[in-house]
C-alpha cells in the first residue's frame, strides 16, 4: 500500500524518509483546516502552518522533478508579498567540479530580461521621455521594413513589448548558426535590406526577440544612456539586485546539455549574445528576482525601491492581448495565463545550457521562480509549484484576518428584501457579523459583502457594482425605506426575517 501511494505522490524516486515526509505532508494538506477561533490572535500568512506543510511537499515535489527529468542544478524561491517564503537548490551547480546549486547560484535568465526592458519602457513612459504609441522610428528612424500589406501602419513601442507588431521573430541573419551575434545597429540594417512585416499590427501574436533588441535600442537613445547602465542605475540597483547584471560572475553555473540516457551532462558553449541584450542577457539568482517578483505586488508612487508606481504596474500585468483560445495573453512585457482559478502572469527564459521562469498570481502576491542549467521545461514547475500554493495562500489570508467585531444593534434595520425599478429583487442580510447583498431568489450565490463607511453607507464588494456605494434610505421616523445600490434605487419590500 506504501509503495502504491508514493507512486501516487511521484516520489518513487525518493528515499524511504524523504517518502514518508511527502506522504504525512500529503495527509496533513488532506485534512480540513478549520478557520481560526475568534478569540485567538490573527495568524500571520507567512507563518500559518498549512503553509509550512505544503512547502515541504514543494520541496519534495522539485527534488522529485529534477531528478525525473534529469536536471542537473536548480534553484528555486517562493515569494510572498514582499518576503521569501522559502528558497532552496537541489543538484549541482557544475557537476564536474561537485559543487552545490544553492539559492544564490547565479543562472543566465534568457527571456526573463524583457521584463526589465518592458520596466524601462514603463519608467521612461511615465517620465515623460517616451510614449508608448510612438513610432519605433522617431528613435530609430534607419528601421524601414517592406511590408506586403494595404493597411500596414507604423510599429510602436508598445507593439513591440507586447509582441503584437507583426515582427518576425529574428533578424534575417545566420547568427543561430554561426553563435555569433551581432550589434542591434547590424541587425536593424539586415531587417531594413531583407526583411518584412509577417503580419500587420494586432493580427496575430507572434513572439520576437528582435523586436526587444530594438526596443531596447529606442529606450537607450530616448534615454541618453547605454541600456546596460539604465537597467542597472535604475531596476536592478535600487531594487537591491546587487549580485544580477549583464556580466558573467562569481558563482554562475555551468549550462549543460540535457542528458540523453544513462550519459553525463556535457556543458555547452554560452555565446555572447551581442545586439540581443535587451532580450536575453541578465544574470540573476532565485533571491534577487524573488525582489522583482516583491515589486509586483507594490502600489504608490516611485520613491526608493519603488521603481514603477503602482497603476504603472498594473497596466503592465493588464491583458493587452488575448489569445483566440481565451486560455492566455500577454501584457507589457508580462505573459498572462490561468493556473487553476487563478490568473497568473510571468515570463521564461531559455538559451543554451540554461531555462527559467518566473510566475506569480498577482491576486494572492505569491510568486515562484524556477531556474535550471539546462534545457528543461521550468514553466510546468512554477506551474506545479502555484497550482499546489494557490488555495493554501488562500486560506491563510482567510485565516490571517481579524474576526469582525459583533455588528451594530441598529443594521437589523437594513435586514430585508428591495425590490428594482427593473423588477430584480435582492435580500440584505447578516451573516458572521457582516451584512451581505444576494439576489432574493438565489440564497446561495456568492454574495456582495458590505463594508461600513458612513452612517448608512457600505462599501460593496464583489458582483457588477464592486467598489461602488450601497446607500440606505431612512425616513424622518428612522424607518429604512429603500436602498440605492450605486445608481439604482430599489425600495423595501419585506420586513426581516
Amino acid at each position: 500500500m506504501a509503495h502504491r501511494c508514493a507512486r501516487l505522490c511521484g516520489v518513487t524516486a525518493l528515499g524511504g524518509s524523504m517518502t514518508r515526509c511527502v506522504l504525512a505532508t500529503l495527509l496533513l494538506l488532506a485534512l480540513p483546516v478549520p478557520a481560526w477561533p475568534q478569540s485567538a490572535p490573527a495568524r500571520p500568512v507567512a507563518e500559518d502552518p498549512e503553509i509550512t506543510a505544503a512547502l515541504a511537499l514543494v520541496e519534495a515535489r522539485l527534488e522529485t522533478e529534477r531528478i525525473r527529468r534529469k536536471i542537473p542544478g536548480l534553484s528555486a524561491a517562493v515569494v510572498y508579498d514582499q518576503q521569501i517564503l522559502w528558497s532552496k537548490g537541489f543538484g549541482f551547480a557544475d557537476v564536474e567540479r561537485r559543487i552545490p546549486a544553492t539559492p544564490r547560484t547565479i543562472y543566465r535568465v534568457a527571456s526573463i530580461t524583457k521584463l526589465f526592458t518592458a520596466t524601462m519602457l514603463m519608467q521612461l513612459r511615465d517620465a515623460g521621455k517616451v510614449g508608448l504609441e510612438d513610432p519605433v522610428t522617431r528613435y530609430v528612424p534607419e528601421l524601414q521594413l517592406r511590408s506586403r500589406f494595404a493597411d500596414s501602419p507604423p510599429i510602436t513601442l508598445l507593439q513591440l513589448a507586447t509582441h503584437t507588431s507583426g515582427l518576425s521573430r529574428e533578424a534575417p541573419m545566420d547568427y543561430w548558426r554561426t553563435l555569433r551575434f551581432p550589434a542591434v545597429e547590424a541587425m536593424v540594417a539586415a531587417l531594413t535590406q531583407d526583411g518584412e512585416r509577417i503580419f500587420p499590427p494586432y493580427r496575430e501574436w507572434k513572439y520576437s526577440n528582435v523586436g526587444y533588441a530594438i526596443l531596447g535600442l529606442a529606450l537607450s537613445r530616448a534615454a541618453g544612456q547605454p541600456y546596460f547602465d539604465y537597467v542597472e542605475q535604475n531596476i536592478l540597483r535600487p531594487l537591491g539586485m546587487h549580485d544580477s547584471g549583464f556580466q558573467p560572475t562569481a558563482g554562475l553555473a555551468t549550462g549543460y546539455a540535457l542528458p540523453e540516457g544513462d550519459a553525463p551532462p556535457k556543458p555547452v558553449f554560452q555565446p555572447d549574445y551581442g545586439g540581443y541584450g535587451p532580450a536575453t542577457s541578465l544574470y540573476t539568482h532565485v533571491e534577487d528576482i524573488a525582489k522583482f517578483i516583491s515589486l509586483q505586488f507594490r502600489d504608490g508612487p516611485v520613491g526608493g525601491n519603488q521603481i514603477l508606481r503602482g497603476s504603472s504596474l498594473r497596466e503592465m500585468h493588464a491583458a493587452h492581448w488575448i489569445q483566440p483560445d481565451w486560455q492566455s495573453g500577454w501584457g507589457i512585457g508580462f505573459r498572462i495565463t490561468r493556473i487553476g482559478s487563478y490568473t497568473a502572469i510571468g515570463h521564461g527564459g531559455g538559451i543554451q545550457g540554461f531555462r527559467t521562469d518566473v510566475s506569480l498570481i498577482p491576486a494572492l502576491k505569491l510568486g515562484v521562480a524556477v531556474f535550471t542549467n539546462t534545457n528543461s521545461d521550468p514553466d510546468e514547475l512554477t506551474a506545479m509549484v502555484l497550482e499546489l500554493l494557490g488555495p493554501v495562500v488562500e486560506r491563510a489570508q482567510q485565516r490571517s484576518r481579524p474576526a469582525p467585531p459583533p455588528a451594530p444593534a441598529e443594521w437589523r434595520h437594513y435586514l430585508g428584501v428591495y425590490r428594482t425599478d427593473f423588477g430584480s429583487r435582492v435580500r440584505i442580510r447578516l451573516h458572521e457579523h457582516r451584512l451581505e447583498m444576494v439576489p432574493a431568489e438565489e440564497p446561495a450565490a456568492t454574495p456582495v459583502v458590505l463594508t461600513a463607511i458612513a452612517p448608512h453607507q457600505f462599501r460593496m464588494q464583489g458582483g457588477w457594482a464592486s467598489g461602488e456605494v450601497l446607500r440606505f434610505e431612512v425616513d424622518s421616523q428612522g424607518q429604512v425605506t429603500g436602498v440605492w445600490i450605486g445608481a439604482y434605487p430599489a425600495r423595501k419590500e419585506a420586513l426581516p426575517e
